[in-house]
């Protein structure tokens, strides 16, 4: 049977629909620049995730964040004492981004943590040799992980997460009966953390993340390299406030990141401040981050968050980059329940 003119017209787009796509990809990988500028495949591993993160600029690699903690440093949800399921929502310019992360303390085994997170690039029309629309591209990527994380004696924790991604152009209408193959590689993080109590009311912390064998990219023979990071900081829980309140708490930390073949590191920092641990309010700049692309957007952050009993509802947003630039700010929310 003689194929229609149709299905034909989606063939003889298909690569250059795949290329389109791809380049959304690195488009949409950050809300401040392109991040193709290393040549770094499956750059949407640097998105940030989760809102109470976002609004202390980044800077956590030494802080207890809950589920999020799994996709920024996966050593501190070590010492989590409740079961959390949580929803980070993302939504910019290039992209919306749905993580859904579950956290689970097993008593004498440690923590384990599963997530997924969705990357919409949103829809792209295909059209025929007349012009005619004869279908839809659907880029989005994909990452599931799973997270192992233990408490190594008073001081130290440790973790690791195992990610299994993948870069996907669907097509639906006339053009679904054209092949579409789906990109796939797998990555891992690594990190710990250390308490200084007793001698400071501080905490560091360190991690790598994405370290993994590259993505082969559609259309394309050799693999190119992961958004491979390190990550190092300090948090610092400010002393000696119940001499006026015995209701606020206030925590400082600074992070600085790079990529690990070359050291161009950038510098975060982030406060929060609870009151009686259920209203908080979170703020933190992003400065230059050199070489370091795809992440954050550099500027000032802000957040709320608000408990209100097992729920708890944050909110971020950023006042720099791409999306700010295109008149559409992004919006980052999370929820969680801890039971």
């Amino acid at each position: 049977m003689r194929p229609r003119r149709s299905d034909r017209s989606a063939a003889s787009v298909t690569r250059r629909w795949r290329l389109a796509a791809v380049g959304l990809l690195l488009a949409g990988a950050g809300t401040a620049r392109p991040a193709d500028a290393q040549g770094e495949g499956a750059v949407f591993l640097s998105l940030p995730v989760g809102a109470r993160a976002i609004a202390t600029g980044g800077a956590v690699a030494a802080a207890g964040q809950g589920s999020e903690g799994i996709w920024w440093n996966p050593a501190t949800v070590a010492r989590e004492t409740q079961r959390e399921v949580a929803i980070h929502h993302a939504q910019t310019v290039v992209a919306t981004s749905d993580a859904l992360m579950v956290v689970m303390p097993w008593r004498r085994v440690g923590v384990v943590g599963l997530a997924a997170n969705l990357v919409d690039l949103g829809e792209q029309e295909v059209t025929g040799e007349e012009g005619q629309v004869i279908g839809t591209f659907l880029p989005r990527n994909v990452v599931a992980s799973l997270t192992y994380a233990r408490a190594v004696g008073a001081r130290l924790d440790v973790g690791a997460t195992y990610k299994l991604l993948q870069v996907r152009l669907d097509c639906s209408g006339q053009c679904a009966s054209v092949p579409v193959d789906a990109t796939t590689t797998s990555a891992v993080d690594v990190g710990v953390r250390m308490s200084l109590a007793g001698w400071l009311p501080v905490t560091v912390g360190a991690g790598v993340r994405n370290a993994g064998p590259g993505l082969r990219m559609p259309d394309r023979d050799q693999r190119e390299p992961l958004p491979t990071r390190w990550q190092a900081g300090v948090l610092y829980e400010v002393p000696g406030l119940e001499r006026f309140t015995e209701h606020l708490d206030v925590r400082l930390s600074g992070d600085i990141v790079s990529p690990v073949d070359d050291l161009a590191p950038g510098l975060r920092v982030g406060t929060e401040a609870s009151w009686q641990r259920r209203l908080l309010v979170r703020g933190g700049y992003v400065f230059d981050s050199g070489d370091v692309v795809g992440t954050e957007a550099e500027g000032p952050t802000v957040g709320l968050g608000l408990v209100a009993g097992r729920l708890t509802v944050d909110i971020a947003r950023e006042f720099q980059g791409l999306s700010v630039d295109a008149g559409q700010p992004p919006t980052y929310v999370t929820l969680r329940f801890r039971f």
